[in-house]
């Protein structure tokens, strides 16, 4: 009996090798109870999935031992997945020309680099079932999962147990037969769609899962590929679960969709609109641990440059590490503007749940005892408060900087803190620094165009900050704003600096009536801003020709056609500028 039912499927033990997701043999995939069950299931799924492909020319397969045999519906398959039109025989009428079509499906595979081994056009032509399984799934795993130079069942893994942590996910097949995976799954896609998964009860395996994949297909268009009694099988096959659940996890499917939702809503201010060119420079992995309360060093002022995208994407993992995050790919593979988003979109996910970590400046506070009446030579106290009592205070270390170099600094500690003692030895400005900052440190520095760094003075009344400062030169300054020597968001800010008085009018010595008159309005050495221009005779606005001629140049013309009072109005950023030249009378015309 077990011969036969071999034999009637065309399958061998031999044949079962090329069935695992990374070229495993069989034995790895941990398949328990009838082992041809699970082929059964595959070849549903595989068949289920192909058809899905094929809806859009309208055509369906049967049978994939047979209607892959003359390469039409391959053809039309492979055409479908690579968006492009292939050669064929369009009615093939014997075997060389069935021969010819398969293995011009097999030639287009290849050239996408998919890599077909021990399959010709041979195997499919005569319908050899193993190898076309082989086959299918080589087309799934590049075109419905993704290229990656992973193994797609760690990163699809990777990326299922960061979204459904409380559940242990570990596999394809046993972990989702009660349904209650599969429903938290979608709960996490659309949340409320099934928010009592935690209540379903786990002996009604196939209820769940009839219910969980009805609402997938009607709220996401995720077509069941397999009948609900074959997902609560202990014999379902591991690339039948992989297919169908790569349906939430694909580009832009409802959990891409949610992760990076979730992403969004963490970092508004970047856009982040994928898992792949967005991430590649390394800020918005650096942004993300940063929110969660990860050190990046340097933060606001890591550079966007290509040659900065590594070290970049190295600060952000070593932020991710201190969050207890390990990366999935390496800086360099995440850098590569060709990552394939899964990979990504796991280690991204993995964040998800983690709760934010307490700043530098939340854990320790340093205040001065007696600081205000330093004298050289003599020791000099003040006080730590350790605020965060997972703090460590044997690893906190104290320094004092003076104009010469570092000073010598004594640490008393117990848990909630102590004293740091120093010597000064010279007269001038002494700086303390630890593993915390100086508490309520707000520093504001104005950074002029040339350069030129000026302190800005700082008063605080009611935990509300308030800094200014007068420029002396018209351009774009740029407003530095740190709190315990970290940069607010957005700092540095940007401030353009400009003098109205810098606008002058020139050029209307005489007018002649019904003549156009021109004149010069410039601007150039007021700044950055907008001018506006108006010709008024009795109180209204004359029509005027302006020739816009670049770095606040403009050549107005306009016509008198009346005696009488004109008067040219200028305003420079909405400011009405009341100088020579701006504003006039003409009392007569010639």
């Amino acid at each position: 009996m077990e011969s036969e039912k071999q034999g009637d499927l065309g399958f061998s033990h031999i044949g079962l090798k090329a069935r695992s997701p990374e070229g495993h043999a069989a034995r790895a995939m941990n398949i328990k109870g009838d082992e041809f069950i699970w082929i059964e299931i595959q070849e549903k799924t595989f068949t289920n999935w192909v058809n899905e492909q094929l809806k859009p020319v309208n055509l369906i397969v049967h049978d994939l031992r047979t209607d892959f045999c003359d390469g039409l519906k391959l053809l039309a398959l492979i055409e479908i997945l690579q968006k492009k039109k292939l050669k064929k025989i369009r009615k093939p009428i014997n075997q060389h020309q069935y021969l010819e079509n398969v293995q011009t499906a097999l030639n287009a595979m290849a050239a996408d680099n998919i890599k077909l081994v021990n399959i010709g056009n041979t195997d499919i032509v005569e319908g050899n079932l193993k190898l076309i399984l082989g086959l299918i799934w080589s087309l799934i795993l590049r075109y419905q999962i993704g290229r990656t130079n992973f193994p797609p069942r760690k990163l699809m893994l990777a990326w299922l147990q960061s979204t459904l942590p409380d559940l242990n996910i570990t596999n394809f097949t046993r972990d989702w037969n009660n349904g209650i995976a599969l429903s938290a799954l979608i709960d996490y896609c659309e949340p409320g769609l099934i928010s009592k998964w935690k209540s379903l009860n786990p002996e009604e395996r196939e209820r769940n899962c009839s219910t969980a994949m009805q609402i997938a297909k009607e709220e996401f268009n995720i077509p069941i590929l397999l009948n609900p009694e074959d997902i609560a099988s202990p014999n379902l096959d591991e690339l039948s679960g992989m297919t169908y659940l790569s349906y939430f996890m694909k580009e832009n499917s409802p959990g891409y969709k949610s992760t990076l939702n979730w992403v969004q809503k963490k970092l508004p201010d970047l856009n982040i609109q994928n898992f792949t060119t967005d991430w590649n420079d390394g800020l918005a992995l650096c942004a993300l641990v940063h929110s969660l309360g990860a050190s990046i060093p340097g933060y606001s002022h890591l550079s966007q440059e290509r040659s900065a995208w590594e070290k970049n994407l190295k600060f952000g993992m070593n932020g991710g590490k201190y969050l207890g995050v390990e990366p999935l790919l390496t800086a360099r593979e995440m850098a590569d503007p060709e990552v394939e988003y899964l990979g990504t979109m796991a280690y991204i996910s993995r964040f998800q749940w983690i709760r934010p970590r307490k700043r530098p400046s939340e854990k320790i506070s340093i205040m001065g005892i007696d600081l205000n009446t330093v004298h050289i030579n003599k020791p000099a106290h003040f006080k730590i408060n350790i605020l965060d009592e997972m703090v460590d205070s044997k690893k906190i270390k104290a320094e004092v900087k003076s104009s010469s170099g570092k000073i010598d600094c004594r640490l008393s500690l117990n848990r909630t803190g102590g004293t740091g003692t120093f010597i000064p030895v010279e007269t001038g400005m002494h700086e303390i620094n630890s593993n915390g900052d100086a508490e309520g440190s707000v520093l504001v520095e104005a950074i002029s165009p040339t350069g030129r760094r000026l302190p800005c003075n700082v008063s605080e009344k009611d935990g509300v900050y308030t800094a200014t400062f007068t420029p002396d030169q018209i351009g774009e300054w740029k407003i530095s704003v740190t709190y315990s020597r970290e940069h607010i968001e957005g700092s540095p800010f940007t401030c353009y600096v400009f003098d109205p008085s810098q606008v002058k009018v020139k050029g209307l010595e005489q007018l002649v009536k019904g003549e156009p008159s021109t004149f010069l309005c410039d601007a150039s050495d007021a700044g950055w801003g907008k001018v506006n221009i108006d010709v008024q005779y009795n109180k209204r606005n004359l029509p005027l020709m302006v020739d816009e001629r670049g770095n606040g140049i403009s050549w107005v013309t306009f016509t008198p056609s009346q005696d009488g009072k004109y008067r040219i109005y200028v305003t420079f950023n909405d400011m009405h500028i009341k100088v020579f030249g701006s504003e006039f009378k003409i009392i007569s015309l010639n």
